[in-house]
């Protein structure tokens, strides 16, 4: 099963795949709004600049909740 959810609440996907009698064993996030992680194989490192970065989340970075 493949599922795009735009906000995610606790354990939403699994509380959705109980309800029609799917157990879930395995979660696999691929994409953080517009950073792709599908393309990562275990241990890859990917480096990208704080501007960069926090224009694929689609951050302010003047904004004084984050701290980088």
């Amino acid at each position: 099963i493949e599922l795009t959810l735009f906000e995610g609440k606790f354990h939403q996907i699994r509380k959705m795949c109980a309800a029609i009698g799917h157990q879930t064993m395995r979660l696999l996030r691929i994409s953080m709004e517009e950073l792709q992680l599908h393309d990562f194989v275990p241990g890859s490192v990917a480096e990208y600049t704080k501007e960069e970065f926090f224009k694929k989340l689609k951050l302010d970075p003047a904004d004084k909740v984050i701290n980088c």
